[in-house]
């Protein structure tokens, strides 16, 4: 992942500016951790736009729970859905989101410390040989 973005996404996990919501990227209520990404992108660089859908909203071309394209590779993710590494199992970012109880700033940590960010990495199928 881009340092400078990653960064910035991760201080603004951290800012308490945005507050967790589940299961879409922005609601009334709030955003996925993955929605404060997206709206990083539309800040930084003046792109994309929410549009809201009875009680959700929609980030460019109808991406409303994982990231859409033009935004994994501007901060040059692997997915619209990072994975986290695990002790046992490797869970997506947005598993971590949306069915537990982490806050914003545990989530910010889990990005700092354990992302998947390249293509292979975390497979629990890969082995060395």
């Amino acid at each position: 992942m881009n340092k400078e973005i990653k960064d910035k996404w991760l201080t603004a996990l951290r800012s308490g500016e945005y507050k967790k919501s589940k299961h879409n990227l922005k609601t009334d209520d709030g955003f996925c951790c993955l929605g404060v990404l997206c709206d990083l992108y539309r800040k930084e660089t003046g792109k994309g736009e929410w549009n809201k859908k009875n009680d959700i909203y929609e980030f460019e071309a109808g991406a409303n729970s994982i990231l859409p394209v033009n935004v994994w590779k501007w901060a040059e993710l692997t997915s619209g859905n990072p994975k986290i590494l695990g002790v046992s199992v490797n869970l997506l970012l947005s598993q971590h989101n949306d069915f537990t109880t982490k806050t914003f700033e545990d989530i910010a940590d889990l990005i700092e410390t354990d992302l998947v960010e390249e293509l292979g990495q975390g497979d629990m199928h890969d082995t060395e040989d």
